[in-house]
């Protein structure tokens, strides 16, 4: 499915229940642990766009399903994201050591790590989502997240339109932003827009990855 940037920002406002939907999911998002419920429903709609379907909101229902998607995705995200993390914690406590003894070395030690850690924390955050998306087309077997070639493979395959997906998630962040800053619109349009932004982010992430398995 190639990129397309309206259908992204308008298929969730098309919903005749949109409103309903929409609210459901941002109380949900903000509840802990529950809001592995709403996280699944953005890795459905991700899925299927994925699959080059179109997209849609579909009805809040198999809340139990929802919850074991969004769980796998977190655990996903959790074994991508805990080197870099481990690594800059690392960095980050031989930096104060430094910082406690007066020792400009392992200050200087503990500023590397912490950068190298910053370095690969950049590159698993832009390989999440190729992550998932092959954790999606095979079967949600969770082996296929280690498929560390195919996964890097198929970011080089579509990174131009990957980025551009990023661009404008960026652009509607800096939109929400300034509309934010108006009283009491600001924050109605706010609260609503931490679902609403899920699900237009990973629309566009599964557009933007689907070509990648072009003739696959």
């Amino acid at each position: 499915m190639a990129l397309d940037i309206g259908k992204a920002l308008k298929f969730p406002l098309d919903d005749e229940n949109w409103i309903v939907k929409i609210l459901i999911g941002t109380v949900l998002m903000i509840i802990p642990i529950v809001n592995f419920i709403p996280i699944g429903y953005v890795y459905n709609v991700f899925k299927k766009v994925l699959n080059k379907e179109e997209p849609d909101l579909p009805e809040w229902d198999g809340w139990g399903d929802l919850f074991v998607r969004g769980l796998m995705v977190f655990v996903v995200m959790l074994v991508y994201i805990i080197v870099p993390w481990i690594i800059l914690m690392i960095g980050g406590g031989i930096m104060s050591a430094g910082a406690q003894n007066n020792s400009g070395a392992m200050s200087g030690l503990g500023g590397f790590i912490m950068f190298i850690g910053g370095l690969l924390y950049l590159v698993v955050a832009l390989l999440v989502p190729f992550a998932l998306a092959h954790y999606a087309k095979n079967n949600e077997e969770f082996g296929a997240i280690f498929k560390f070639g195919d996964i890097i493979g198929n970011f080089f395959k579509v990174v131009g339109d990957y980025l551009l997906a990023i661009v404008v998630m960026i652009g509607v962040f800096f939109v929400l932003g300034l509309i934010g800053i108006i009283p009491i619109l600001g924050w109605i349009v706010g609260f609503l827009a931490i679902f609403y932004v899920s699900v237009v982010m990973y629309t566009l992430l599964g557009m933007a990855i689907s070509g990648a398995y072009d003739g696959a």
